[in-house]
């Protein structure tokens, strides 16, 4: 019951911040630059950008330096649509230096033309909450989950005999910490270390060779964490 409730929230959060998981008008092409250099004095730099010039507006993916307060992050988002003025309308995703693009934005500033700004991820203190975390049991390995709505350590414990997932969450805007726990049998895949769980969605973990976790579900791998 536990479970399925925090799933529920989980749920009502994609909802309420579906635009930070997907930009519009971005093809399936689009890349971010394998180097990560910012202005020098400046606290974020451009991963890249999608323009539409026949309709004057692009999507612009910003990498932070670090965390910033929601004032600075306005601050930010002046400067940037300074810096493209030819553009009417702006859709800005930041991303946090450890965050993939793949999986949401930290934060938003959409420009249509009124300034829309938002903080969705879970702030720095949460995340240490959550990485301090007390787990019970005998911790056989931890990932790290740095999902930008979403964050959360996995950790594969042995408890009473059985193989166990605990994932503890960080608190964020939209729900407070918790715990998810689910029994796990363990098999091999193509040589590789495979933990099942009871879903509804064909999901598995496979440890890849440099020790990080995948998630699959029935359309494939959807997710690597990156071991700790």
């Amino acid at each position: 019951m536990k479970r399925r409730l925090f799933l529920r929230i989980l749920g009502i959060m994609a909802l309420l911040v579906i635009e930070s998981c997907s930009s519009p008008n971005r093809g399936t092409d689009n890349k971010e630059a394998p180097i990560f250099k910012p202005t020098p004095g400046k606290r974020y730099g451009i991963i890249d950008i999608e323009s539409d010039d026949a309709f004057s507006k692009a999507t612009i993916n910003v990498r932070l330096t670090e965390e910033v307060s929601k004032t600075e992050l306005n601050k930010i988002a002046f400067q940037i649509k300074a810096d493209h003025s030819k553009y009417s309308k702006l859709w800005i995703f930041y991303f946090l230096p450890e965050m993939s693009t793949e999986n949401g934005a930290w934060a938003i500033s959409h420009f249509k033309p009124t300034l829309e700004l938002e903080i969705i991820g879970t702030s720095k203190t949460a995340k240490e909450e959550m990485k301090n975390s007390q787990v019970s049991s005998e911790i056989q390995s931890t990932w790290i989950d740095n999902d930008a709505i979403a964050p959360n350590t996995k950790y594969l414990v042995k408890e009473n005999g059985k193989l166990l997932m605990k994932s503890v969450y960080a608190k964020t805007k939209y729900a407070n910490a918790t715990e998810i726990v689910n029994e796990l049998t363990k098999t091999t895949q193509n040589g590789l270390t495979r933990y099942n769980y009871q879903n509804n969605f064909g999901e598995f973990y496979l440890v890849e060779q440099n020790g990080n976790l995948s998630m699959y579900n029935s359309d494939g791998k959807f997710k690597e964490l990156k071991k700790q």
